[in-house]
Formats: C-alpha cells, sequence, structure tokens
C-alpha cells in the first residue's frame, strides 16, 4: 500500500446501521403511540407513557410496517443520526494501514522482470531468475533508478563467484574491479582480451607488472591541489576523535604548500611532477644552522616567478599559525605519510601515469585494483586513485552529455565491483558521490564482510552506505 495514501470510511456499514436505527426508531414510536394517553398536567413530559412501554413493549411484533407520519419522521432523524455520525471529521494524517509491523516482502516475479531489459545482455545479473537493466535510457521512466549495490556476506559466501564473476562476463559495460588477491586479472583478463577491452592493472601488493598512476598527469586546475591534499589526509587519518581535527588541519594545510608548489612549478619548469617529490621536499623543511630551509628558498622563487599563487599563500599561511615543536610535530606527520615513496617500488608506480582513466567511459575498459588484504600502509594509494577516477570520469562524461564532445554521443557505461571495498581505505566524499554518479552512466556495488567494516572507516555516517 502507497504510505501517502489516506483510507477514506466506508458507506455501507453506515447505511446499513442506519436503516436499522431507522426502523427501530419507528417501530419504537408505533409503541410509543399505542400507549394511554396521560394527563398532561400531572405528567407533562410523558413520563408514564415511557414507562408503559417498557413494560408492554414485547407484547408487540418485531416486525411492524404500519408507518405512521410520526414514525417516519422518527425513523428519518435516527437515519440522519447516524449519517451525520458518518460524516464526522476524520483524524487528518498519512497512514500506512496494514503495515504496522513493516512492509518489506519479496518481490514477484512479475516485479523482479519489470525492471529487467528485453535483451538479456544489458542486465546487471543478481540471481539466476532476478536481474535489472543496466543501460536507463532503454527502460521505461519509472524505472529509471540507480544501478547501485551493497553485497554483505562473510567469507566465502561466494561474493566474488556469485555476483562480481556472472556480471563481468556480461562484458556490457566498462569495469573497475577491487582484488585482494590478485586472481581476478588472470581469470577474467583472457575473456576481456578476447572482446577487445583496454586492460588496466594498479597492483599495491606485489608493485610488479602493473600499470602507472601519476595523480599529477589529472590535475587541470588549481583546485585539484585541494582534492588531492584532502584524499591523502583522509584516507590516513587513523581516528575519528574530535581532538585529532587540529593536527589533520594541521596536515591539510602544508600538504596543500607542498601539492601546489609541485604543480604550479612543474608547469613554470616542464618537468612532470610526482607524490615521490614530495619526499624529498618533506626532508628539507627544516632549517639547518639557523640558515633557512631549501623549502622556504623554493617557495620564494617560485613568489617571485608567479607571485600571489596559491601554493605560496598555503605556506605562507602554515609558517603564520604553527612555530616551534608543534611545526615540527606536523612535519613529522607528513613525513610519515610520504615516507612510503623511499620504496623503489612504490616510486616507480606513482612517477608516471599509463592508466589514461579519461578513457573509461569512452572505450570499453578492464581495471583490475590489486589491494592487499592486512596492510593499510599503502591505502592513501588506492584512495588517492578512486578519488581521481570519479573526478576523471565525471568531467568526462559532463564534456559527453553537455555535448562539448563531438566524437561519443553517448558516455560508456562504467561498473565499480569493490570487492572487499574496506580494504580499499576511505574515498573521500563517498556520500554524494553516490547520490550523482547515476547521471553520470556509473553504478557503484560496494562487498563487505559486515557493516562494522563501513562503520569503522566512516563513523556514524555509515548508514548513508547501506
Amino acid at each position: 500500500m502507497s504510505i501517502t495514501k489516506v483510507e477514506r470510511r466506508k458507506f455501507w456499514p453506515y447505511a446499513l446501521i442506519g436503516v436499522i436505527v431507522a426502523y427501530a426508531c419507528h417501530w419504537f414510536f408505533r409503541v410509543y403511540e399505542h400507549s394511554p394517553v396521560a394527563d398532561s398536567i400531572t405528567d407533562p413530559f410523558g413520563l408514564t407513557r415511557l414507562d408503559w412501554v417498557s413494560q408492554n413493549w414485547s407484547s408487540f411484533p418485531w416486525i411492524n410496517l404500519d408507518f405512521s407520519e410520526n414514525s417516519m419522521m422518527a425513523g428519518f432523524f435516527g437515519f440522519l443520526a447516524v449519517t451525520l455520525f458518518y460524516m464526522r471529521k476524520q483524524t487528518p494524517g498519512v497512514y500506512r494501514y496494514g503495515e504496522e509491523h513493516g512492509s518489506a516482502r519479496y518481490a514477484t516475479q512479475e516485479e523482479i522482470d519489470s525492471l529487467k531489459d528485453e535483451i538479456e545482455d544489458n542486465n546487471m545479473l543478481f540471481s539466476q531468475r532476478s536481474g535489472m537493466g543496466l543501460f536507463n535510457k532503454r527502460l521505461p521512466f519509472d524505472r529509471q533508478i540507480n544501478k547501485n549495490v551493497l553485497v554483505i556476506g562473510g567469507t566465502g559466501d561466494w561474493k566474488t563467484r556469485s555476483f562480481v564473476k556472472p556480471n563481468a562476463l556480461q562484458r556490457n559495460s566498462s569495469y573497475i574491479f577491487t582484488d585482494t588477491k590478485g586472481l581476478l586479472v588472470h581469470e577474467l583478463g583472457k575473456s576481456f582480451e578476447d572482446d577487445e577491452y583496454q586492460i588496466k592493472v594498479f597492483d599495491v601488493i606485489t608493485f610488479m607488472n602493473s600499470n602507472r598512476f601519476n595523480v599529477f598527469r589529472y590535475m587541470r586546475s588549481e583546485l585539484d591541489i585541494d582534492r588531492v591534499a584532502e584524499a591523502i589526509v583522509t584516507a590516513t587519518k587513523k581516528s575519528d576523535h574530535s581532538g585529532e581535527d587540529f593536527w589533520i588541519q594541521a596536515q591539510t594545510l602544508l600538504m596543500r604548500a607542498l601539492i601546489g608548489y609541485l604543480y604550479f612549478d612543474s608547469s613554470l619548469s616542464g618537468y612532470v611532477a610526482s607524490l615521490p617529490m614530495m619526499a624529498d621536499l618533506v626532508r628539507n623543511l627544516k632549517e639547518k644552522d639557523g640558515a633557512e630551509s631549501v623549502v622556504t628558498i623554493l617557495f620564494q622563487e617560485l613568489e617571485n616567478e608567479l607571485p600571489g599563487n596559491y601554493a605560496c599563500k598555503q605556506w605562507a599561511l602554515f609558517n603564520e599559525l604553527f612555530n616551534g615543536e608543534t611545526r615540527n610535530s606536523v612535519y613529522a606527520l607528513v613525513a610519515a605519510i610520504v615516507s612510503v615513496f623511499d620504496h623503489d617500488d612504490v616510486r616507480r608506480l606513482v612517477e608516471d601515469d599509463d592508466m589514461e582513466i579519461g578513457t573509461w567511459n569512452i572505450k570499453k575498459t578492464a581495471v583490475f585494483i590489486n589491494i592487499p588484504e592486512v596492510n593499510p600502509a599503502y591505502q592513501f594509494l588506492t584512495s588517492l586513485l578512486f578519488s581521481t577516477i570519479f573526478e576523471v570520469t565525471f568531467k568526462t562524461a559532463d564534456d559527453i552529455l553537455l555535448g562539448r564532445r563531438s566524437d561519443v554521443s553517448y558516455p560508456l557505461h562504467l561498473q565499480i565491483e569493490g570487492d572487499e571495498i574496506a580494504q580499499v581505505g576511505k574515498i573521500p566524499n563517498l556520500p554524494p558521490v553516490i547520490s550523482v554518479i547515476r547521471s553520470r552512466e556509473i553504478s557503484l556495488k560496494l562487498m563487505i564482510q559486515s557493516l562494522s567494516q563501513l562503520k569503522k572507516l566512516y563513523g556514524r555516517r555509515y548508514r548513508n552506505y547501506s
């Protein structure tokens, strides 16, 4: 039943009661008319007649169709009283009759089939008999809903085998897979290759046989500086304690300055900036022997070449707000984050880029992101990758939908199969992303072992994802 439906009173029960009351009034009045007439002076209210009726009513037959003018009038007023009771003011409000204990139920096969596309290969599969059309433009308007899915199942519950792989073998869109074992690329890669997909692998388990991802290749304006800094800091945040906010804001401010310096300086000097260069900058943050630090001198040179730039403003603000041991503590926090780039394998992974994210919703692509199950040291890399994926694919889809690209008429659907998504780390701004991806032909499938995993990552806001 619809939640907005207000159930009105049915008239026929009241009509039936009205007829019964009308006949009762007629019958009573006919008995009253047979009672002896009392003296109006000694009994002005006719109580003796009523007393006579109470003692002699049983001697009269129940069926009496001998109507008089007065008995008909009594019957009319009896029916009118019931009618007025029916017309009484109804309590205003919205009700869900019969759903006081909830309205959840299993869908019928007819309801399930109404969500499907007529072409079986265009469906997203849930089971042998249930599915959902992936492309909204092929479905009736009232069935054009988002294609986001939350799959909850413990270890060994066949999340990968029964959901991820069947939908992957549909090969009806571009795909992004997260994989904690690194097996999916071997099990599905040949199938995608045979269907002429471009295949990308980002491996932070072995760091071998992997494509490379350099976030600076996807920074188009200084506004991207904030996005990259926030993604790194959010992904490396250890807890949601309010006392940690001070250090988070301090780290973010320094991150913006360092990332901004690399962004502007690389544009002026013509080199390719990369995240490992941040580690080199952090090593030269502190003053030595009373002399200005190397980084301070670099920012001064950048300010001379590009006055009033965003990076130098952030650097000046950081130095103005933080001094002494507080500043050194912030240096240490940022150094702990970027120290992972001291590994040659990690440095090679992010120094250059061949992921070609801008083509994923134009050309059929299968992306395999291999993430470690128990080592969170590199979660910020996958979190930053996902932040960049959303930014770039949104921009590409918007350009296509707004007619800025003449080579593509409509964006290719992109399915993100987030198997064991909790291992990716905290993805910044995920709730607003989920709310707007449908219009960009993107869908997100989150697979977790329990809701507690989401709660651990996103705190009180975890219900927004479930």
